[in-house]
């Protein structure tokens, strides 16, 4: 497996159509040969809607309206989320092509990456194919979607920390009707919230990749 360095780029208070553009710059760099990134970032209060959603699924349009939070079609996979303060977001932009990886395997990977997070701190979470995320016996804790354009994926994953879960009863999450929990009610505390958790993730994700991320200074 050819080694290669991502960038890690830590971003808080990130508006989600700028991430998005950041993302979308990156994979461009990639795709001429330049070096990926992984972006580990907080939005304000935003709902997304996959390539799939259903425009149902907002079920509290008009309160997020009033709340000024924006609703933003994408081209990820999925149907539709939150994401907010206390949710830890990650955006990998890298050329699968040099690790073998396929859009599955991809997707697979990164749900691992995650569980392997939780497990280090107590939480038993698996897998569902039928709704991609990581679930626990009180609900989908983490959330995967992404977009791969010739072999470069943006967009990515969503760790639930001590986010709002009041949030979530304003759409049905990926189009689901089941809950959705956080590593603070899980545990009763955020395990020192996001910005202690980005490490973590880096670790888990490098060991799965064998990537040697590196700091970008502000």
């Amino acid at each position: 497996m050819t080694d290669l360095d991502l960038e890690l780029i830590e971003l808080d208070a990130l508006p989600y159509e700028d991430g998005l553009e950041l993302q979308r710059a990156r994979r461009e760099l990639v795709l001429g040969g330049g070096p990926g990134a992984l972006f580990l970032v907080t939005h304000p209060p935003t709902v997304t809607l996959g390539r799939h959603a259903s425009r149902a699924s907002v079920i509290g349009r008009l309160e997020l309206e009033r709340r000024g939070v924006p609703i933003i079609e994408t081209e990820r996979g999925g149907d539709v989320t939150f994401h907010g303060p206390g949710q830890l977001v990650g955006y990998p932009v890298l050329d699968l092509a040099r690790y073998g990886l396929g859009a599955k395997r991809y997707v697979e990977l990164l749900g691992l990456t995650l569980n392997d997070v939780l497990a280090a701190r107590g939480i038993v979470a698996a897998w569902d194919d039928a709704a991609p995320g990581l679930w626990t016996a009180h609900g989908k804790i983490a959330a995967v979607g992404v977009h791969i354009h010739r072999n470069v994926p943006i967009h990515g994953f969503a760790l639930n920390v001590d986010v709002l879960l009041s949030w979530f009863d304003l759409i049905i999450p990926c189009g689901l009707a089941r809950p959705v929990t956080s590593i603070r009610r899980e545990l009763g505390h955020d395990a020192g919230g996001v910005r202690a958790l980005r490490p973590a993730v880096v670790e888990a994700l490098r060991a799965r990749l064998h990537l040697r991320p590196h700091v970008n200074a502000p």
